[in-house]
C-alpha cells in the first residue's frame, strides 16, 4: 500500500513576521457573461443546502452551494442556455428558469424524494463485491480520455474563530484518464491572498499541495485509501440505505477501520448507482484517535514548546455525471488541529479549509499547456499567488460563492492595503 501522499499536508514553521505583498495582473475579459445567483434551501424547513451541486444545461458550467447555500454563475452572454439544474443527495432534482434573472437573487426550494422500495430490484448483501463492482466498471463509468479543466479553489485558514490566511485561485487542470495511474496536473491562471499579521503568532501554519492536493482526493481514480483490494481487508462495510440523487437510486454503503487496525485510516460512506455502480459522492473522515500517528500523517515540522495534533479530519468529493459519464467536480478537507502551548495557559485551535469545485471542462489529447507553471505537492499556493484586488477580479471566471465572515475578511484585507497605500 502507497504512503500517506494524498492527504492535505501542514506545514508548521516559526515566523518572526509577515507583511502584505499585493500583485495583479489583467488579462483580456472581452468577452462578456451573465451572472446568476441564488440560494437553495429545504422547501420545508427553509435551512440552507451545503454544497449542492448546480450546472447549467447542456453545458459544462457549474459550481456548488457554500454553506449558506448560496452560489453564483456566470455564462457567456453569446450562449443559449436557459436552465440552471440543482441536485442534491435525497432530494428531487431541480431546474431553473434564469431568463431574465441576471443579478437578481433566486431562491430554489428542493422538496426531499421518497423513495419507493418497490424500485429496488436487488439489495447487495456482500458490500465488498459491491465494491468490487465499483472498480471493474471503472472504465465504463468514468472518463478514459484526459480533460482540461478550469476550477475554483480556496484555502482559508482560521485560529480560533478569526481568519488569519485566505487563499484563491482560478486554475487550469490537466485531468488524467481514469484508466491512467498518471497524477493530474495544475497550474494557476489567476489568484489572490491575504495575510492578518494581526492575528498571527509564532506558529505559522502553511498548506502542501493546495489545489493538486484536492485533485488526490479523487478516491475513484486513486482507490488505495479506501477501496483497492489490498486495504479491504482492514474494513468493515455495511450497505446502510438507499437514497437518490437526480432521480436515481444509489447504496448509501458505510466503512470504517476494524477495530484491531491500529494505523489511522478513514470511516464514511459512499454513494453507489445503483444500476452502474458508479461513485457519485464520497464523504469520509480520518481515525483520529491515535493522535500521535494521525499527528506524523498532517506535520512536516512540530515547532519547538508546542504539540500539535488533528481534532478532526474530514473530507468530500463529488463527481458530476454527462452523458453517460462520471467527472471529478468538486472536493473539500475540513480540518481542525489543537495547539497545545507547553508555557501558555490557554490552547489554540485552527481550521484549515481547502476546497475545489470544477467549473469548465474540455476534452484534449495533448498535455502542452499542462507543463507550463505546474504547481507540485510541495508547492505553498499562498506563496504563489500574489495579489488582492476588487470584486471585478475574476471576469469571466466562477467561484464558489464567499460565505459572510470570508466576505468580512476579505473586506478586512483590502482596507488595510488601502491605508498602507495612503
Amino acid at each position: 500500500m502507497r504512503t500517506n501522499n494524498n492527504f492535505i499536508k501542514i506545514t508548521l514553521t516559526i515566523t518572526a513576521i509577515l507583511i502584505y505583498s499585493f500583485t495583479f495582473s489583467f488579462e483580456n475579459q472581452e468577452e462578456k457573461t451573465i451572472q446568476i445567483k441564488g440560494r437553495v434551501v429545504d422547501i420545508n424547513t427553509q435551512e440552507p443546502l451545503v454544497c449542492a451541486a448546480v450546472g447549467i444545461e447542456h453545458s459544462n458550467f457549474a459550481t456548488v452551494t457554500n454553506s449558506e447555500g448560496l452560489f453564483s454563475i456566470k455564462v457567456p452572454e453569446s450562449s443559449s442556455v436557459s436552465e440552471l439544474q440543482i441536485s442534491y443527495i435525497g432530494y428531487k432534482e431541480s431546474k431553473f428558469d434564469i431568463s431574465g434573472t441576471e443579478n437578481e437573487v433566486q431562491t430554489i426550494k428542493l422538496e426531499p424524494e421518497v423513495i419507493n422500495l418497490s424500485e429496488v430490484k436487488v439489495m447487495p448483501n456482500d458490500p465488498v463485491s459491491l465494491i468490487n463492482g465499483v472498480l471493474a466498471n471503472k472504465a465504463t463509468n468514468y472518463s478514459t480520455e484526459p480533460n482540461v479543466m478550469i476550477a475554483f479553489h480556496r484555502e482559508t485558514i482560521k485560529k480560533n474563530k478569526s481568519y488569519v490566511s485566505l487563499t484563491e485561485a482560478v486554475v487550469e487542470v490537466y485531468k488524467q484518464p481514469y484508466s491512467s495511474y498518471k497524477n493530474d496536473q495544475v497550474r494557476i491562471l489567476k489568484g489572490r491572498k491575504g495575510t492578518d499579521t494581526s492575528k498571527i503568532d509564532t506558529l505559522l501554519f502553511k498548506l502542501q499541495g493546495g489545489a493538486l492536493t484536492n485533485l488526490m482526493l479523487d478516491v475513484v481514480k486513486d482507490p488505495y485509501m479506501i477501496l483497492a483490494k489490498d486495504i479491504q481487508n482492514k474494513y468493515n462495510y455495511k450497505v446502510e440505505n438507499i437514497t437518490t440523487i437526480d432521480g436515481k437510486l444509489f447504496y448509501e454503503l458505510s466503512f470504517e477501520q476494524k477495530p484491531e487496525i491500529n494505523e489511522p485510516l478513514f470511516l464514511g460512506k459512499l454513494f453507489i448507482q445503483s444500476e452502474t455502480l458508479a461513485v457519485s459522492e464520497i464523504h469520509f473522515s480520518l481515525n483520529t484517535n491515535n493522535k500521535e500517528e494521525a499527528s506524523r500523517i498532517f506535520i512536516k515540522k512540530q515547532p519547538v514548546g508546542a504539540n500539535v495534533y488533528p481534532e478532526n479530519v474530514s473530507y468530500i468529493v463529488k463527481y458530476r455525471e454527462q452523458e453517460g459519464k462520471w467527472y471529478f467536480s468538486y472536493s473539500k478537507a475540513d480540518l481542525n488541529f489543537k495547539v497545545n502551548w507547553k508555557k501558555k495557559l490557554f490552547n489554540t485551535n485552527y481550521n484549515v479549509l481547502s476546497e475545489m469545485a470544477v467549473t469548465d471542462r474540455l476534452k484534449t489529447d495533448t498535455e502542452a499547456n499542462a507543463n507550463i507553471g505546474k504547481i507540485n505537492p510541495g508547492t505553498i499556493m499562498s506563496e504563489e499567488i500574489k495579489g488582492f484586488y476588487d470584486e471585478n477580479f475574476w471576469g469571466k471566471y466562477n467561484v464558489i460563492e464567499p460565505e459572510k465572515s470570508i466576505n468580512l475578511a476579505i473586506k478586512k484585507i483590502t482596507d488595510s492595503m488601502e491605508k498602507l497605500n495612503k
